[in-house]
């Protein structure tokens, strides 16, 4: 380095190298001390006075290199006039295995024709930083392990005037998630190349981001909380100070960004029994038009990735991301998602696991001024919940209404598929949308609606003719009616079985209960003797013979037997489908025929 005291007190340094420093840095409440540094040995250093005495002065630094540098900094809340605690708030350490800075580094200063001091600072070049990691030492994780990151075109002038053609960073990782030797860590990056930054004023303008071999693995730990809560520093100390603090607005353009990675993006929730693991690979997203500075500007997305067991994920559309009220609109696809692996969640909160299922969706993202008017419509594909207990069953089966799997037997189509629509509505500030909460009401919903639209034509019995009857005791179609005393069965009565099979056809999964029954009636018609006597009806039970009432109970049986045979001969109906009741004769029912009911 070379220093000119009289030709303008230029200070020209051609290079720094350090290598093996360490230091240690112990920050207390009310005082900072640098407890220990280690300098490597090196040559002695010649100072020459200055004969010359001149105000303005500059310093020219041409290349810098640090290697194997190492420094620890610890802060502690106590004072640093008591003891030192066992647990400091923050313990990091930083490994840096090479630091290179290569181009002009000039600062001046002089003075003002008002005579005060100006200065000047300007930076051109770029740096290189290899094998780098940042260490807690507090709960021994790396915070970040660097490969290398590389800025070129550095340009700095001034203090808030900043220019950089490229930032490249190779295998970067962060918030080490254990302590296993394989340092498994929550985001990891392949390949991150930044172009063409600029900040001025506030305002930090990027071309274009692109991130390649993306990998992230985000945990809950048994309790439910987030892995990476217990990086998160719990400090109330400064909150009202900091709170006080005004700062200029920052403001940010970024044209474009894309993501692209095979490497698998993944949620793992230890607080489920077993523990639930789902995850996302082959993600690839796109976004344009990000501009703080154009809040009411839409800026566009596209995301594609596949889920486990070959699923698929697409959306598409715009969103107004920096508006004071957010608004978007987008359309969706989920394709082939095995239900299986929610069972963790189902068993959790409804006491249900997932016996099988896929399921597919056609999604409709859209909110206007903070208000959420979406809808998932959703097609399941062999669902099949089972209870953990009868205690759970009942538990959910009285949330919905009625047993949720004969619901789901009242909406499965010949291809065992279930098709729900779920509205999601409501003030993006005040999330109170519960998915498995808005599922049973869609549930529900759809039950209910299939019952009046679909149903009635073959001739449900319903209250009121409205969507909000029993569900429970709704599932009665009106009887099939007799002759009194016959058995056989009218044209009507085959119009009425032939739209019953039609509905089996196109539900499969239904099956029907055949319920016969005589009644006052059909003992008027077979034994005349007893409606001579009106009186003797109050009587009856009295006056009719066990043979009698034996008769009265084959009729019902035989009428229940003809519907049944009716539907499997000439229907093709399967027996199975078709369940009988024991007989009944009920004096006071205005039934007389087969009652029906799934």
């Amino acid at each position: 380095w070379k220093w000119s005291p009289l030709t303008n007190n230029i200070i020209d340094i051609s290079a720094i190298k350090i290598s093996g420093i360490s230091t240690n840095i112990q920050h207390y409440t009310d005082a900072l001390v640098v407890s220990s540094i280690n300098i490597p040995p090196g040559k002695p250093v010649n100072e020459k006075k200055d004969k010359g005495s001149k105000t303005n002065w500059a310093v020219l630094l041409q290349k810098i290199i640090l290697a194997d540098f190492n420094i620890c900094y610890s802060s502690y809340n106590s004072p640093y006039n008591k003891t030192k605690p066992d647990s400091p708030q923050l313990d990091y350490c930083m490994q840096l295995g090479k630091l290179a800075w290569d181009g002009p580094v000039q600062y001046s200063m002089g003075a003002t024709p008002n005579n005060k001091q100006s200065s000047d600072f300007s930076v051109s070049g770029k740096l290189l930083i290899t094998d780098s990691r940042i260490h807690n030492q507090k709960i021994n994780r790396d915070l970040i392990d660097l490969k290398s990151l590389l800025l070129s075109g550095i340009d700095i002038s001034g203090s808030d005037k900043l220019s950089l053609n490229t930032i490249s960073i190779q295998q970067l990782e962060l918030l080490q998630t254990d302590k296993s030797p394989n340092k498994n860590y929550t985001l990891g990056i392949n390949k991150l190349d930044i172009e063409n930054t600029r900040l001025s004023d506030n305002h930090l303008f990027i071309h274009h981001i692109n991130i390649n071999g993306l990998s992230a693995s985000l945990a809950k730990n048994k309790s439910g909380h987030w892995e990476y809560e217990k990086w998160l520093i719990k400090n109330n100390e400064n909150k009202k100070s900091a709170e006080k603090q005004t700062h200029r607005a920052f403001s940010i353009t970024l044209n474009s960004l894309t993501i692209n990675t095979d490497k698998p993006i993944a949620f793992i929730d230890n607080s489920t029994d077993p523990v639930m693991k789902i995850g996302l690979s082959e993600l690839s997203i796109k976004a344009d038009n990000i501009d703080s500075t154009k809040p009411d500007s839409q800026s566009h997305l596209m995301l594609s990735a596949t889920t486990s067991q070959h699923g698929s994920i697409t959306i598409e559309g715009g969103a107004q991301v920096f508006s004071e009220k957010l608004s978007f609109d987008g359309k969706g696809k989920i394709r082939g998602l095995d239900l299986r692996l929610l069972t963790p969640v189902t068993r959790k909160t409804i006491g249900h696991i997932i016996k099988s299922g896929q399921l597919d969706a056609d999604l409709k993202l859209q909110a206007r001024h903070n208000i959420l008017d979406s809808d998932i419509n959703l097609s399941l594909y062999h669902f099949n919940l089972q209870a953990i207990s009868k205690e759970d069953a009942k538990k959910l089966n009285d949330s919905f209404g009625m047993p949720l799997n004969q619901a789901l037997v009242l909406l499965r189509d010949k291809d065992d598929s279930i098709h729900l629509n779920i509205p999601i509505t409501g003030d993006i500030n005040k999330p109170d949308f519960d998915s498995m909460d808005a599922i049973i009401k869609a549930t529900s919903k759809a039950t209910t609606a299939a019952l009046i639209t679909f149903y009635t034509p073959y001739g449900l019995i319903y209250t009121g003719g409205n969507l909000l009857f029993d569900l429970a005791t709704a599932l009665n179609f009106d009887p099939i009616t007799f002759t009194p005393g016959s058995s056989d069965l009218q044209q009507n009565n085959k119009q009425q079985l032939d739209k019953l099979a039609k509905l089996m056809s196109e539900k499969p999964g239904i099956h029907l209960t055949l319920c016969g029954i005589s009644n006052q009636d059909d003992k008027d018609f077979l034994f005349p003797e007893f409606d001579k006597n009106k009186d003797s009806r109050d009587n009856e039970s009295k006056d009719l013979t066990k043979s009698q009432i034996l008769s009265l109970k084959k009729l019902a049986d035989q009428r229940q037997i003809n519907a049944k045979n009716y539907l499997v001969n000439k229907k093709a109906i399967p027996a199975e489908r078709l369940i009988l009741c024991s007989p009944e004769y009920k004096k006071d029912n205005d039934i007389s025929g087969v009652e029906i009911s799934i």
